[in-house]
């Protein structure tokens, strides 16, 4: 799409001597047509991915604690190993929530991941 614009501009004066309007039309409806299809396809796969990392998220703090408590009761850990895993388990939790939230409010505000270096 953008090396067609490119060349467009480019090459105007040929562009506009040799143009056939509804060939020019159609072929910039295409384009933007591909273009669009290719940005949904990318767009639902972020989505899926944003989504397994959030269960994956989820996931990982409630198996920590749950092996630990499953090998307390097996006699193979102790209830120091269940804390300190504990306390791992809700530090992951809490700062990859917060990682979120940060991410979000920054994409809101417009600041953060780039924006910044523009000004």
């Amino acid at each position: 799409m953008i090396g067609q614009i490119v060349d467009t501009v480019t090459n105007i004066r040929t562009v506009k001597l040799f143009a056939h309007d509804r060939a020019e039309d159609r072929a910039a409806l295409d384009s933007l047509a591909t273009y669009r299809a290719r940005a949904v396809d990318w767009a639902a796969l972020a989505v899926w991915f944003r989504f397994l990392l959030f269960v994956l998220e989820r996931r990982l703090p409630v198996a920590m604690v749950g092996y630990g408590v499953w090998g307390w009761t097996g006699g193979t850990v102790t209830s120091g190993d269940i804390a300190a895993v504990g306390g791992m388990a809700i530090r992951l939790a809490h700062d990859r929530l917060g990682q979120l939230d940060a991410d979000d409010d920054l994409c809101r505000s417009g600041r953060g991941r780039g924006w910044d270096a523009a000004r």
